[in-house]
């Protein structure tokens, strides 16, 4: 699974990428961006998500393996004012946190995000008391709840975001 995968179910499309990045050849098959990685402490990230899938987190859960960190794919990470926030991987890092780990391989995000629609999301989890992933352990639904929750609420914000950037340039 791509660590874009989230942004493409929650419709923020995919974006080019400006820079030549290495691709790297994963145990499992995937191939993922050879960049830096650095260690950050998992409750130093601010969350921008308000749900997890429990059909994601299963899945996430069963390859994470506590004895090999290496079972972690790299998080994306990006800061949004002074703050680092997640870009996606949020069920990746809950997991990492429900297996006990404190620090997780993060890597700098450097797609060109849509800022409007990641403000509005990290605006929610404060709004709802979710400031770091561990607040994201009792907000875990079954896969409908999931989509109806989550993912319809961030495909409306998308479309209202779209309609206010075009009424803006009309």
């Amino acid at each position: 699974m791509s660590f874009l995968s989230d942004r493409r179910e929650r419709g923020i499309p995919e974006k080019n990428h400006s820079q030549e990045v290495l691709l790297q050849e994963r145990p499992s098959g995937q191939r993922i961006r050879n960049l830096t990685m650095l260690k950050l402490h998992l409750l130093k990230i601010q969350p921008s998500q308000l749900f997890i899938s429990e059909e994601k987190l299963s899945r996430v859960m069963q390859r994470l393996n506590p004895e090999k960190p290496e079972t972690l794919e790299p998080i994306p990470v990006k800061k949004l004012g002074g703050e680092i926030i997640y870009t996606d991987g949020h069920t990746r890092a809950l997991a990492a946190h429900q297996r006990g780990f404190t620090e997780i391989p993060i890597v700098w995000d450097k797609d060109e995000l849509d800022w409007e629609a990641y403000e509005i999301c990290v605006h929610w989890c404060k709004e709802e008391g979710i400031l770091t992933i561990a607040d994201l352990e009792d907000r875990i639904l079954d896969p409908g709840s999931y989509e109806r929750l989550w993912i319809n609420r961030c495909r409306e914000m998308h479309k209202q975001l779209e309609a206010k950037r075009e009424q803006r340039q009309a």
